[in-house]
């Protein structure tokens, strides 16, 4: 399991995640201030490079990734455009409207591509998307996101939790995903 965000997961806990999941490692990725949030996890081919670092030095898969905001848009972004080593990922409430016209709104860069069809084929790989019912201007984005996901070949499972932009719900999504891959 690779965390983006990994300075707000080891603060809010993981490591008795590999109690609960025999076998598990976990590698946790910081992602510093904002600013440095956004410059690096919106630039796929750094993350790319990275994740294929991380999984040469961890060894033989399989691998979820899974990462929030900035992280979820991350996540996506290598698992539909680099051929890396990814079984899984969990992307939530994802920055999708990130290289779009408006900061926080509306469908961005990535969103475009899907909409284009510019995508690998995504078969055998299996896409989380979940997003908060209070994220109004993200839940439509994202639930078309998941379907686009769909149409280039891969596995999603669309969630739709009763909270916000927020760790807490993060967890508990991580949760399932993790409940479903680690059987």
């Amino acid at each position: 399991l690779i965390l983006f965000d990994g300075e707000i997961w080891r603060t809010n806990g993981v490591g008795w995640l590999t109690r609960r999941y025999p076998g598990l490692r976990v590698v946790t990725i910081d992602a510093g201030a904002c600013a440095q949030r956004e410059a690096e996890l919106t630039d796929a081919d750094r993350v790319a490079a990275l994740l294929q670092a991380v999984c040469d030095e961890a060894g033989a898969g399989p691998v979820m990734v899974a990462g929030q905001s900035y992280g979820g848009l991350a996540a996506l972004e290598v698992g539909l455009r680099q051929d890396l080593p990814v079984d899984e990922i969990v992307a939530q409430s994802p920055s999708l409207w990130w290289g779009g016209d408006v900061r926080g709104r509306g469908e961005g860069a990535l969103m475009g591509d899907l909409g284009r069809g510019a995508c690998r084929s995504l078969s055998g790989l299996t896409i989380w998307c979940q997003v908060g019912a209070r994220e109004v201007a993200m839940a439509p984005v994202v639930e078309r996101c998941a379907a686009l996901l769909g149409e280039c070949g891969a596995l999603v499972r669309l969630e739709r939790y009763s909270g916000g932009h927020d760790v807490a719900w993060w967890r508990e999504g991580l949760l399932a995903a993790l409940d479903e891959w680690c059987v």
